[in-house]
């Protein structure tokens, strides 16, 4: 749960029937030739105040 949010060079993870009967640890497939793309952040609308007028 911890581990794939953390690493960007995992490209699949697999929940398998001995994943969760007999707690065994998920099938990982990392790739470190993977490109990581860093998040785009996406800037917040600035909301008017009481003295200001929104404008269209």
């Amino acid at each position: 749960m911890y581990e794939i949010p953390s690493n960007p060079h995992i490209e699949k993870c697999t929940i398998t029937k001995e994943t969760v009967l007999n707690n065994a640890g998920p099938e990982i497939v990392i790739n470190k030739e993977k490109k990581v793309r860093k998040p785009m952040i996406k800037k917040k609308r600035q909301m008017p105040t009481n003295n200001q007028k929104e404008t269209a």
